[in-house]
């Protein structure tokens, strides 16, 4: 499938064609894991001969190794930045359009979080998605991180990123309560080129949804999809809890409420100036919608069978708590560190277990008992 064009100025909102827009100054990978997104970031003229250029760049590679530190997904993004004066903020990138079953298909086996789990457990297995029954279109990163060939035009990156410098405090250490935190609006735009963002922006009537939108609730816990002012919308897992309340105030529908009172997060509609918020929520959407979390938690199934594929991931699980416990506590690939997470399974376990590291030990599917 071909990429559809896209341009988000201010927010996440889909325009017009592919701008590609001035010349390359400088290419850096940031990260050489196999194991996490990589960022190849490239700055325009207008940031390299900032006054302030190192500074700028600085923070904005400081808040993608956020996004590198946190997800294990071997995706690489290629991003443009550059200097702009109109809007506080653009972003231009193109969209790739699946089928609801393909993503369903793809997500299933993406499945690490307990997050994930409930998540996709509550996505009906339907032709069309739940939301109106049309299909879906996602972020290109997204989309290859989901196993899709979505990659961008040829010699064009994933996403350009317009930022209007002369409004932002560029580093932590300026602190004018006027301007707007340079860190917290790149990480916003790397949210949307990521894929946090809705349709709802676009024709809500019949055309494709966003992966957000599967996970777009109202306070009784149905599905919610409107662009009513006076609807109250929320981004949940799985109709509750409430992970965070979304906009309904027109456009930017995939962003965060910031209704009074309001404490500011990454993700709001409107940002607060002299605020610096880093990410949080963000972080546990983009899991949902398709990332994979870092460290990956271990799972365990005493009912699992197979004696050969048993890696300790949600379809191919450990069937022993002890194997489970072991893992997280000497993983051999350095995966996991001590200390990690294990997810049992609803079963019934009479192993006798030792713990000497400690790990958060939580079920799935209902209780599971340990122990004689």
């Amino acid at each position: 499938m071909n990429a559809i064009p896209c341009n988000a100025i201010g927010r996440g909102r889909r325009h017009c064609p592919w701008l590609f827009l001035g010349s390359v100054a400088l290419a850096l990978a940031l990260s050489s894991r196999v194991d996490a997104l990589t960022f190849i970031p490239t700055f325009e003229p207008s940031i390299t001969t900032h006054p302030q250029a190192a500074t700028i760049m600085a923070t904005i590679n400081s808040a993608m190794a956020v996004y590198q530190n946190n997800f294990s997904d071997p995706v690489t993004i290629y991003v443009r930045f550059k200097n702009i004066t109109d809007v506080r903020s653009s972003l231009v990138r193109d969209l790739f359009p699946t089928t609801y079953t393909a993503y369903q298909t793809a997500l299933q086996h993406k499945i690490k979080s307990l997050d994930d789990a409930v998540a996709f457990a509550h996505l009906p297995n339907t032709l069309g998605n739940p939301v109106n029954g049309s299909t879906l279109i996602m972020a290109l990163p997204l989309a290859r991180a989901l196993g899709f060939p979505a990659n961008p035009p040829l010699f064009q990156p994933d996403g350009t990123i317009g930022l209007n410098l002369s409004v932002m405090n560029l580093s932590s250490a300026e602190t004018d309560p006027a301007k707007f935190s340079l860190f917290s609006e790149v990480s916003h735009k790397l949210n949307i080129l990521l894929g946090i963002e809705s349709s709802l922006d676009g024709d809500p009537t019949a055309g494709p949804v966003c992966p957000e939108d599967l996970f777009r609730y109202d306070a009784a816990g149905s599905r919610s999809y409107t662009t009513d002012p006076n609807a109250v919308a929320f981004f949940s897992i799985d109709g509750t809890p409430r992970l965070v309340r979304l906009n309904q105030q027109g456009l930017f529908y995939g962003d965060w409420d910031t209704t009074p009172p309001h404490t500011p997060q990454v993700q709001d509609a409107i940002p607060t100036p002299g605020a610096a918020p880093v990410l949080g929520v963000e972080l546990r959407v983009l899991d949902v919608l398709g990332y994979s979390r870092m460290p990956e938690p271990v799972w365990v199934d005493f009912s699992y069978s197979s004696p050969v594929f048993q890696y300790g991931t949600y379809d191919e699980p450990y069937s022993t708590l002890v194997r489970g416990a072991y893992a997280i506590t000497l993983d051999p690939l350095n995966l996991i560190p001590p200390g990690g997470t294990l997810i049992i399974k609803a079963g019934v376990s009479h192993e006798t277990l030792c713990i000497t590291n400690p790990m958060t030990i939580v079920t799935f599917g209902g209780p599971a008992t340990i122990g004689q």
